[in-house]
């Protein structure tokens, strides 16, 4: 009778395990290997160098490249694995006076987006048998993100980033990177809504998607998987951190402090976002374009970020973002890519919450919340290298969010 009475025990006790296992809430997001985020961080370096993203029309800048002045394009990998990519255009206007407003306590700013995915395939089929299968790049606009412009004739010479015209997006697919600003065999997305009789260019006629081929596909194995497994979750951050981290030379504080000459018009940045080995620790990485430099070399360590942040997240039982910090990784040593800040410069940058581009204005509030971060590319005590984040006060009045 008593063994009965024990094995009867046994079973319910399993059958209780069973139940609670098969009711137990799965992990928002998994671990990943060191080598899985370093091949993250490698593969979209190398996409980024070949994008970027141009403000008002297509401005031509003195020396006959194409301006970015007050761009951000985010990067980022998505869930479905090796080359497909997700990104954010942003274009914003930090007003007449960013560096005297900044320093007063009063900056405020606009912004309009062109959101976009990116698909490079290392074989594609064409319908000429005879001919090899090539590699192939396509780029589509997500047009439920994207804030549209209509092309005109003062959209080439405006010297702040004018909102009504058209954010052009290039990717280029040439044997080797050389210049963003001066691409050799680019594809293009824009946010144009209509043609413009009388206009060319990339701007004039609407361009909702574009496929093309190039040996940088392949160069810079841009179709490759590196591994892991990416979460819904974690493209809910990597929207967020895209939509949220503002970086700019107007934001840059010295000691003693600089003088304002002018208007610093701010440059463009292109910036890179990924997961950490932790499942709670994202990484962003924000490069300066590097227009004018085609005789460096096609390399990892070619172009190091100016800012490397690593990210800690945490969030409730839910998902719902709670509080974290952001931190600027050390200085890169020699012959160090990986896992470090540029030592070429310095940089300011303030994460802020989320604006509705396009139908929003970002108040100057959001700049006094102290998520502000300042690298002056050297020690010294104007450096703010970690910074504590209220995402739940940041994201209140977003649906970003909501699980």
């Amino acid at each position: 009778m008593r063994k009965l009475l024990l094995g009867a025990a046994v079973v319910v006790f399993a059958a209780a395990g069973t139940q609670a296992a098969a009711t137990a809430v799965p992990p928002l997001n998994r671990p990943l290997k060191s080598s899985q985020v370093a091949c993250a961080a490698r593969q979209l370096a190398r996409v980024q160098r070949r994008m970027a993203a141009y403000g008002p029309g297509i401005s031509l800048s003195g020396d006959g490249g194409l301006d970015p002045r007050g761009s951000i394009l985010a990067l980022s990998h998505t869930t479905l694995g090796g080359g497909v990519f997700t990104g954010l255009a942003r274009i914003v206007d930090l007003g007449l006076s960013p560096c005297p407003d900044f320093h007063e306590g009063i900056s405020r700013f606009t912004e309009k987006d062109l959101a976009f995915e990116l698909l490079f395939k290392r074989r594609t089929d064409l319908l000429d048998p005879r001919h090899a299968r090539i590699p192939q790049a396509t780029l589509v606009r997500r047009d439920w993100g994207t804030n549209f412009g209509l092309d005109n004739a003062l959209c080439p010479v405006t010297v702040r980033p004018e909102l009504n015209c058209p954010t052009i997006l290039s990717l280029d697919l040439a044997a080797r990177e050389m210049d963003p600003l001066i691409p050799q065999e680019p594809i293009y997305l824009n946010s144009s809504s209509a043609e413009v009789p009388g206009l060319s260019g990339p701007g004039a006629i609407p361009r909702a998607a574009a496929t093309g081929r190039g040996p940088g596909i392949l160069n810079d194995d841009l179709s490759q998987a590196c591994g892991g497994v990416l979460t819904d979750f974690d493209q809910r951050v990597f929207e967020i951190l895209a939509r949220s981290i503002l970086p700019s030379d107007a934001f840059l504080t010295l000691t003693p402090p600089r003088s304002c000459d002018g208007v610093p018009l701010p440059f463009g940045f292109t910036l890179t976002i990924f997961r950490g080995t932790d499942p709670h620790v994202y990484r962003a990485n924000i490069y300066l374009y590097e227009h004018g430099a085609d005789d460096r070399l096609a390399s990892d360590t070619a172009n190091r970020p100016v800012i490397a942040l690593e990210m800690k997240m945490n969030w409730d039982g839910a998902g719902r973002l709670t509080t974290g910090t952001a931190r600027v990784l050390p200085p890169c040593k020699d012959g160090q890519d990986l896992d470090c800040t540029g030592i070429s410069g310095g940089l300011g940058l303030v994460i802020v919450p989320p604006i509705f581009p396009g139908h929003e204005e970002e108040p100057a509030s959001a700049f006094h919340k102290n998520t502000y971060l300042n690298f002056t590319g050297a020690s010294s005590p104007a450096n703010v290298l970690q910074v504590t984040v209220d995402w739940a006060d940041l994201l209140r009045n977003t649906a970003l969010n909501s699980p």
